[in-house]
């Protein structure tokens, strides 16, 4: 009987341990990172009671810029530091600063959460356009001069903004000193088409919709990087320089930059992919003539809209090998009545469109059947 008794204690003992090291499992919360592949410049990270996003310099992805934590429910919001901001999630409503968030929010299905923005004259997208007409979108002004008072009495749950290091435009500071929540949205750093589009996933956070993001994105993702390989084996590349001067400068981006990543993926020699820079960058006309004259493609002519455009801005021009052939394509194919500009709308969500774009101008015989989107051929 003893032996029995003692048997049966263990056994019960067991039990208890076992259910009690379960119950202790089921509530740690050491929190799960989400995915991210490409992005640089933020991170998800999910927990029980909340969501934590913490935004960071995608070139030096040690330093946070910003941290915010995201709960459904309000009642289990701490009381936390002024370096970390508390949101309650799903959002039901947002202003946007720049018509590039636009973009994110339409892909997702959520263009009708926008209460405002900011210079929705240049909002290309239909649908979204006639939401500012009939006013269910508010005019919010220009980045430098925020109509603040409006945005105040739309009382926003929060405002996607983002910080170009310029007093003049940045808003971030002063919306936070209005007692509002600005959260940063700094897609454009991203030095890859793939990073750029990744930002979906930190948009689509705030909505609870980071499962649909997911699937959006892989699919992005997968479609490029098919259209990528297709064009990895060829040895043929053509030489393309990129911009046009303004004011006597000609800015080109740096070797390590966005646009110079779309280049090398899409099967092009880029003149200046030498170069370590990650933005763009001012060299002198006669640098960019002596360099690419015999270049077989230029890219972003400025606003040019023809061939004429382009010698009535300066007679040099003509002397680009690539302007005497007719090698020239701008990516204005896409532009509303205001000069707004869909390649940085939707563009910045369909980089497999405009990568589609640059390989049938680098490359047509591998995109026979692909119609021009947000590039033209200046005639």
């Amino acid at each position: 009987m003893r032996i029995k008794f003692v048997f049966i204690f263990c056994y019960l003992f067991l039990l208890l341990a076992c259910g009690k090291q379960k119950k202790q499992e089921e509530i740690s919360d050491i929190g799960k990172p989400v995915l991210i592949e490409y992005a640089k410049g933020f991170t998800i990270t999910q927990y029980k009671n909340y969501t934590k996003l913490i935004v960071r310099d995608p070139l030096d992805t040690l330093k946070i810029i910003q941290e915010y934590h995201l709960y459904r429910d309000s009642l289990l919001m701490p009381e936390v530091s002024s370096e970390i901001v508390n949101i309650k999630i799903p959002v039901q409503d947002i202003i946007c600063i720049s018509t590039t968030h636009v973009g994110f929010l339409k892909a997702l299905g959520l263009e009708k959460k926008i209460i405002a923005c900011s210079g929705t004259k240049y909002i290309y997208d239909t649908g979204i356009k006639k939401l500012v007409l009939d006013g269910t979108i508010k005019e919010i002004g220009n980045e430098g001069a925020l109509n603040n008072e409006l945005i105040v009495s739309l009382k926003p749950d929060v405002i996607m903004a983002y910080n170009m290091g310029d007093p003049s435009y940045d808003q971030f500071d002063k919306l936070t000193a209005l007692h509002l929540r600005p959260v940063l949205n700094n897609e454009y750093l991203e030095t890859t088409p793939l990073g750029q589009a990744e930002w979906i996933k930190y948009v689509a956070v705030f909505f609870n919709e980071l499962d649909y993001a997911n699937k959006i994105f892989d699919s992005i993702a997968e479609e490029y990087n098919t259209i990528e390989e297709q064009v990895k084996g060829i040895s043929n590349k053509p030489t393309v320089f990129t911009g046009m001067a303004f004011k006597g400068e000609w800015t080109i981006p740096g070797g390590k930059s966005f646009a110079a990543n779309y280049l090398h993926d899409a099967g092009a020699d880029y003149l200046w992919n030498y170069d370590t820079k990650t933005g763009n960058y001012p060299v002198a006309l006669e640098e960019v003539i002596a360099k690419a004259k015999d270049a077989d493609v230029w890219l972003h002519a400025g606003a040019a809209e023809n061939l004429s455009d382009i010698k009535m801005s300066d007679e040099r021009y003509t002397v680009f090998d690539a302007f005497k052939t007719g090698s020239v394509f701008n990516n204005n194919n896409r532009i509303n009545e205001n000069g707004g500009n869909d390649y940085w709308e939707s563009g910045v969500i369909s980089p497999q469109l405009v990568l589609k774009d640059l390989v049938k101008i680098f490359h047509p015989d591998l995109m026979t059947e692909h119609k021009f989107v947000y590039y033209k051929q200046l005639q």
